[in-house]
């Protein structure tokens, strides 16, 4: 009874979408109503999301394509998040509804490649990989999130990035398509799937046979260079800004005097200057005004515009 009231109070009530929130109920699949966002981010910024569907297996991520399904020809607008490590989500929250695809699911080795769903966690691809002695993902350890939200945004290190492991990509809208390496376009911090509402449902990575503690050495490498030189321990969103063609963003920041300074419970680490940390209930606009002015000292000193690598949602 007070998720139907929930949805009575909402602007959305009207769109007739909502009668199909009893189709995903009904075979298991979690359906949330007003859930503080900041609970699902890494962040720990964030309002309520009017709906938040969360398939917790592949059967149950059928489910909510088949529910998206009508979204689409409706004309409806939904948000997809994973590990949401990158997100900046509004105060006010975010109207509509919020898919939130963050689960594990078997991985298959077909012999060439390791086949993982969109939804699975980088970290238990790392674990799997180092168990198993396949080798060629290592640069990924310590990076949070998700696969899919990982390949849409091309994450990675300073020298390497998913995209370069990535052979076959199967994403949905409305209807399911196959990408080879080639069609994604990766570069830094890039994907053409970051221009599309597209779900990364499978991936294909390439890896190689190793040992497996030659393969936990090079993990604990990557995790100690991570621990040293990023703020981990507080809440953040990881970087800030994307690095400019032949400069660090956060060498910049750094020469530009922005490290420690502070709007409201958000903070320029003192560790990463490129990193936001949040130390006291920030809230979205002390982390956009402190975004502000971190590009603008960058800009007015140097002329070089920074470009944010955040991704800012909802209000």
């Amino acid at each position: 009874m007070r998720n139907r009231m929930y949805l009575k109070s909402m602007k959305l009530y009207d769109y007739p979408w909502k009668y199909n929130l009893d189709y995903l109920i009904g075979r298991g699949v979690k359906v949330s109503f007003g859930q503080v966002m900041k609970n699902y981010t890494s962040f720990k910024i964030g309002g309520p999301a009017d709906v938040v569907v969360t398939p917790r297996n592949n059967l149950e991520l059928k489910y909510t394509l088949d529910f998206l399904s009508e979204l689409v020809n409706f004309g409806i607008n939904y948000h997809i998040i994973g590990g949401a490590s990158n997100l900046l989500i509004a105060d006010e929250g975010i109207r509509g509804l919020v898919v939130r695809l963050c689960y594990i699911s078997p991985i298959i080795f077909d012999g060439e490649y390791i086949w993982v769903s969109g939804a699975e966690p980088l970290s238990r691809i790392i674990s799997y990989c180092s168990e198993q002695g396949f080798g060629g993902l290592e640069y990924l350890s310590g990076i949070p999130g998700t696969v899919g939200g990982s390949i849409i945004m091309n994450a990675g290190t300073n020298s390497e990035a998913i995209g370069q492991s990535v052979r076959h990509v199967h994403t949905w809208y409305s209807g399911e398509k196959e990408y080879l390496n080639k069609d994604l376009d990766f570069s830094y911090r890039h994907s053409t799937l970051q221009k599309t509402n597209e779900i990364v449902t499978r991936v294909a990575l390439k890896v190689k046979r190793e040992d497996s503690l030659k393969i936990i050495k090079k993990v604990r490498e990557f995790l100690l260079k991570r621990r040293k030189g990023q703020p981990l321990t507080l809440p953040s969103a990881g970087s800030v800004f994307k690095n400019p063609s032949n400069y660090s963003a956060g060498q910049l920041l750094e020469e530009v005097g922005v490290k420690g300074l502070r709007v409201g419970g958000a903070q320029v680490s003192y560790t990463h200057s490129n990193f936001i940390i949040n130390i006291d209930e920030a809230s979205s606009y002390d982390v956009l005004a402190l975004i502000r002015l971190m590009k603008n000292s960058v800009q007015e000193k140097t002329d070089i515009i920074l470009e944010p690598e955040i991704i800012y949602l909802g209000g």
